[in-house]
């Protein structure tokens, strides 16, 4: 029902009126004498009746509008979650789970029961709501998310709304909610469940480490120990590998704080390594669930195999090998030739090529070099991608040089001239290559002040995909013919010095590194290229709860590193309780996901395989743990700090789990304060109304009903 209603007409009510009063007599005089004569009753009747339709034609013919107006009001939803993750049973000695329980019960006694909304939540909102005969299942929720309160409110919510979150703060799971709860714009009231206060307690919350550790180095192993309650105390921390203990340290602790201690690590064997820093636990601590940090490095082998090769004994190859020796993460063979078929190296044989990593090619290819020699390491480039340095020079054969053109920075051409010596002239914009980035100012103009070396009568044409690093100079002019360029091109990586004698750069340079730096850097850009692969798997996260689902994720390309989305992507994986396989999803753009629920706590490794049309694309591992660590026990104590900010910056109000007793009753207030109160108007038009139209008509017929039946015209 409308709430109140108008009529306007297209004149004054005074001007219908008056017309009206007109009709009024002329109904009258109308029905004043009758033929045939009928009663005084019928005639006032049937002069009402031509009245009415008098009075409605009237209407009709000033556009009549009926103005009708609906009030309502819109009172806010007051939504209400309750934690239910596994922190909520910490034994604290304030019985939380007894005092969420009290809490629904007296919410659904209160006022507020009959239309508050009321969700569960741990890692994400549970989808059903809580009533009164539907209780709170069991505090077992293996992560504490609020962003997903908020986030579920932005989709769920009418746009007036209060949020009542009942939990001990303690998140673990997602972002920090504080910028999203105030985009939302709703007030947000708390309730805390449990002690704020610190127990006694030993926890180890961090611990520095490197993923990626080179065996046989040593690293730093850091771990920060929060001590209260355990005043002037030691405290024993112990390192493990794989649950065996490689080393142990005391730490002397004053007052209640955070302390730290290093461990020496050095990883003996490759492989990924689960280590674990413990602290040693104490009789009256209230928790020592957090007492130990386990975490997962990964030992790898980094040193890159080098093999420099040369088609002759020149001075630069023992300069170039010395140089690279000097960087203990390469490991440097050497194969010379001279006229000989075999190496002058006694030490050496073909079988060095299945482990190398990177070339350095020099005076290459000469005929001094074997025919399977050249065609080993021809397979190298073209078919294995592997990259490579090379100094072409005189001894260099042009007929070589056309079979490896195809993988070089350049393009060779003949020579008009003779050879001739020249300096390197840097290029412009070259201190942004990633073989200058540990170079200063004063390096690069080094660069132009190193003595003339040997360029021979050959001329590279540099490709669209190369860059120059040097230009030939000579006299301090720049020629247009290159000296040093570089190539990366997909996964395949070339460096080119087209000159001899670059020793000089080692002897006669201002800096006496420039010329190991330079070769350094070389090696380490070339390399780079080998350790990005092809295939590779990982899960979103290392440490599970126990019951929560694993995912893997994989990323597949082709040689050219471009995605690969028709793989098969299958995944071996061996648990404790024995082992188990799948495939896993593709998702588009080289991406393959897959997911897996434990059954059994420990540690879990799996071994993958990537395939195209039956050939192999690749293999990678992992590890994770689960049960190890439980993240809701780590820290449990009562974040209220958190809380309170979170209540203050919404316009919230802050309540414990022993007082929140006028929380019900601020709700109301709020409610009745912040209802909003809503208008509508509606307008219909009566000239084309239907229903005033066969009123109208009902009218006119019964008044031409009672005429004809009294015998009148």
């Amino acid at each position: 029902m409308p709430d109140s209603l108008s009529l306007l007409i297209s004149v004054s009510w005074v001007t219908y009126l008056l017309f009206a009063v007109l009709l009024l007599f002329l109904a009258f005089f109308y029905y004043r004498v009758t033929i045939p004569v009928v009663s005084k009753l019928k005639k006032y009747f049937l002069g009402v009746l031509r009245l009415l339709i008098l009075l409605l034609l009237l209407m009709l013919l000033f556009d009549p509008v009926l103005n009708l107006t609906f009030k309502s009001k819109e009172v806010p939803e007051n939504y209400f979650f309750i934690d239910r993750s596994a922190s909520i049973n910490f034994s604290d000695g304030t019985k939380r789970e007894e005092t969420v329980k009290k809490f629904i019960s007296d919410l659904f006694a209160s006022p507020l029961g009959s239309v508050a909304k009321v969700f569960s939540f741990s890692g994400d909102i549970d989808t059903a709501t809580l009533t009164p005969e539907k209780k709170i299942p069991s505090f077992d929720g293996k992560l504490t998310n609020f962003e997903s309160i908020f986030n579920f409110i932005k989709k769920n919510s009418t746009g007036n709304a209060t949020i009542t979150i009942v939990s001990d703060g303690v998140i673990t799971d997602g972002n920090d909610p504080l910028l999203l709860s105030e985009k939302v714009g709703f007030p947000v009231f708390t309730v805390a469940i449990g002690d704020s206060s610190a127990k006694k307690d030993i926890s180890v919350d961090n611990v520095a480490y490197n993923e990626f550790v080179i065996r046989g180095s040593k690293t730093p192993i850091a771990p920060t120990v929060s001590v209260y309650g355990f005043p002037e105390s030691e405290i024993g921390l112990s390192l493990s590998e794989n649950g065996k203990v490689i080393a142990k340290k005391t730490v002397s602790v004053e007052k209640n704080g955070t302390t730290s201690v290093i461990f020496d690590y050095q990883p003996a064997t490759v492989g990924i390594k689960k280590l674990t820093v413990k602290a040693e636990e104490f009789p009256e601590e209230i928790n020592v669930a957090n007492n130990g940090f386990p975490f997962f490095i990964n030992v790898i082998d980094n040193r890159k195999k080098v093999l420099v090769l040369s088609g002759a004994p020149t001075p630069d190859v023992s300069f170039v090998k010395n140089a690279l020796e000097g960087d203990s993460s390469l490991t440097v063979r050497s194969m010379t030739f001279d006229s000989s078929p075999q190496p002058l190296e006694k030490d050496i044989n073909n079988s060095v090529f299945d482990s190398t990593g990177v070339l350095f090619l020099l005076n290459f290819p000469s005929n001094a070099v074997p025919t399977d020699v050249f065609n080993t390491v021809l397979k190298l480039i073209s078919e294995r991608n592997v990259p490579f340095f090379i100094l072409i020079n005189q001894y260099s054969s042009l007929s070589g040089l056309k079979k490896i053109e195809p993988y070089l920075p350049v393009t060779i051409q003949t020579g008009a001239g003779t050879d001739y010596e020249a300096q390197p002239g840097i290029a412009q914009g070259i201190e942004k290559d990633p073989l200058f980035y540990a170079n200063t100012q004063s390096d690069l103009k080094d660069w132009d002040n190193l003595s003339p070396v040997f360029v021979p009568n050959l001329r590279g044409v540099v490709r669209p995909e190369s860059k120059v690093i040097a230009w030939v100079k000579i006299n301090s002019r720049v020629l247009s013919d290159p000296m040093i360029i570089s190539r990366n091109f997909g996964n395949k990586r070339s460096l080119a010095i087209i000159a001899s004698d670059i020793w000089k750069w080692k002897l006669k340079a201002k800096n006496a590194n420039l010329f190991d730096d330079f070769l350094f850097s070389t090696a380490k850009w070339l390399g780079a290229v080998r350790d990005k692969k092809r295939f590779s798997v990982r899960t979103n996260k290392q440490f599970y709860s126990r019951n929560e689902e694993v995912e893997f994720i994989a990323e597949v390309y082709n040689e050219s590193f471009d995605p690969v989305s028709d793989a098969e992507v299958r995944l071996n994986l061996k648990t404790p309780s024995g082992n188990n396989s799948f495939t896993l999803t593709p998702t588009g753009a080289g991406v393959y996901i897959g997911s897996y629920q434990p059954q059994n706590s420990g540690d879990h490794s799996y071994f993958a395989t990537a395939s195209l049309d039956s050939k192999p694309i690749g293999t990678d591992n992992g590890v994770f743990n689960v049960g190890d660590v439980d993240i809701e026990m780590v820290d449990p104590y009562t974040n209220a700090s958190f809380l309170r900010t979170l209540c203050s910056i919404t316009n919230g109000s802050f309540y414990t789990g022993q007082n929140y007793s006028d929380l019900f009753k601020e709700l109301e207030k709020y409610n009745e304060k912040a209802a909003k109160e809503f208008k509508e108007s509606r307008s219909k038009n009566l000239w084309v109304n239907p229903w005033l139209l066969g009123f109208l008509i009902l009218l006119l017929s019964t008044e031409w009903f009672l005429r004809k039946r009294e015998g009148m015209q």
